[in-house]
């Protein structure tokens, strides 16, 4: 009887060789897939977050830009800058020319009798900005309701007049004002409310009104994140009714 001894084999250089490099191939291929499923990610989230504080800014403009005393916006520096004047009260006169004396109402006041406060003006029909800062505004310092009663007088008659009657009263210490840094940053009245502007490629447009349309003001920004380039562009129709 015969026995016979089978020695295992184990790699040969060679074979080994080759492993490590199928090996290698493989693990190069998952990384890149992993790496690239994660820009892809990363890129997601900071064009999400482009998108988000855009839309943040773009309707918070618009909203305050709605709601501006007519013809009170003006752009400066270049369209790097837009103000205005937001509309506190809005009301209705009565003007009796025999006794020199104005007569008004307005809306939203919950409670009367009701006192103006020192920075609070009133215009009528403004066709800029200027109007509103300068003697055509009439000062309601001191101006209060008569007792129990929902209406209010001055002991004067407006430069202006206005077809519907209408007035605004406006706070003269509130002027708004929105500027695109050479920074990068949106700024409101000094406080930041975006970031990443381009500042030459961004801007503010006031576009007067016509017979087909009210005054637009446009809002072009654009965003520069992940050196990638987003470009926004808006237009705000705003009240010019006199």
């Amino acid at each position: 009887m015969s026995f016979s001894v089978k020695q295992s084999r184990g790699f040969t250089l060679l074979e080994m060789i080759i492993t490590m490099v199928v090996v290698g191939i493989l693990f190069l291929g998952i990384a890149g897939f992993v790496e690239f499923g994660a820009r892809g990610y990363v890129d997601s989230v900071a064009r999400t977050k482009t998108q988000n504080q855009a839309q943040f800014v773009i309707e918070k403009m618009s909203r305050e830009l709605r709601h501006a005393v007519p013809n009170s916006i003006q752009t400066s520096l270049n369209g790097q800058c837009v103000s205005f004047y937001p509309i506190t009260f809005s009301g209705f006169y009565h003007l009796d020319e025999k006794l020199g004396k104005t007569e008004f109402v307005v809306g939203n006041i919950n409670q009367y009798p009701h006192k103006f406060a020192n920075t609070e003006r009133l215009i009528i029909n403004p066709s800029r900005q200027q109007d509103l800062e300068g003697r055509r505004a009439i000062s309601l310092a001191g101006v209060s309701s008569a007792v129990e009663a929902q209406y209010f007088t001055l002991n004067q008659l407006p430069e202006q007049s206005s077809v519907g009657q209408r007035l605004y009263i406006y706070n003269s210490a509130n002027k708004v004002d929105y500027c695109i840094t050479t920074s990068g940053q949106i700024e409101r009245n000094g406080i930041r409310v975006a970031t990443n502007i381009d500042p030459v490629k961004s801007s503010f447009t006031h576009l007067e009104a016509s017979l087909l349309r009210s005054a637009l003001v446009r809002l072009n920004l654009v965003f520069n994140q992940a050196g990638e380039a987003s470009n926004f562009q808006h237009d705000v129709q705003v009240l010019n009714v006199p």
